[in-house]
C-alpha cells in the first residue's frame, strides 16, 4: 500500500439512550453522504472536505456523550476497495435519480397550475429540491446519471424563470407567504 490513504473512516459508539442522539448521528451521516461499512463505522473518500465533516461529527458525538475516532485507511484487498467505490456510485445514482424524479414531478405541477393558484406547496417543493441538489453536489461526480440530473435541474430553473413575477417575488422573499 503506497501513497495517500484513499478512505476516511469514522468509528463511533453512542449511548442507547436517549435515542435522539442515534437518530441525529444517522441523519448527519446520510447528509454528508457516507456509506456504512459496519455498524458503528462510516466511510467517506479521503479529502479535506470529508475530513472536516467527519471531524465535526466526531466532536458532536463526543459532546453528546459518545465515543468517536476518525481514521485514514486503505483496503488491503483491491476487491474490497472496488466494492466500496461501487457502493458510493450506486448510492449517488439512487440519490440523483430520486432528485431527478422530484424535479419531473415539480415540472408537471408547474405546467398544470392555473395562474393565481396558491403556490406555497410548489415553492416548498422547489426549496426542498434545491436543498437536496446542494447536498447531492458532494456526491454527484460519482453518479452515472449526474448529467441527467443537471439537465432536469436546468429545465426546472428555466420553467421557474418563465413563471409570473409573483412566484419569483415569493422565492426571493424566503417566506412563501405572499400568495394571492
Amino acid at each position: 500500500m503506497a501513497g495517500e490513504p484513499k478512505w476516511l473512516a469514522l468509528g463511533y459508539s453512542i449511548p442507547a439512550n436517549p435515542s435522539r442522539i442515534r437518530v441525529y448521528v444517522w441523519r448527519k451521516l446520510r447528509e454528508i453522504g457516507s456509506e456504512n461499512f459496519k455498524p458503528g463505522v462510516a466511510v467517506l473518500p479521503n479529502s479535506q472536505e470529508n475530513l472536516a465533516r467527519f471531524e465535526a461529527l466526531r466532536q458532536d458525538i463526543r459532546d453528546r456523550g459518545g465515543e468517536a475516532w476518525v481514521l485514514e485507511m486503505n483496503f488491503s484487498d483491491a476487491g474490497d476497495d472496488r466494492e466500496m467505490e461501487k457502493r458510493f456510485e450506486e448510492s449517488a445514482d439512487r440519490e440523483c435519480r430520486a432528485l431527478l424524479k422530484e424535479c419531473g414531478e415539480l415540472l408537471s405541477k408547474m405546467e398544470e397550475m392555473p395562474p393565481g393558484q396558491k403556490r406555497s406547496e410548489l415553492i416548498a417543493g422547489v426549496r426542498r429540491a434545491l436543498s437536496k441538489y446542494e447536498k447531492a453536489s458532494m456526491r454527484k461526480e460519482k453518479s452515472q446519471v449526474a448529467s441527467e440530473l443537471e439537465a432536469g435541474m436546468s429545465e426546472l430553473f428555466s420553467t421557474l424563470r418563465s413563471m409570473p413575477g409573483e412566484l419569483s417575488a415569493i422565492l426571493r422573499s424566503g417566506d412563501g407567504k405572499r400568495e394571492k
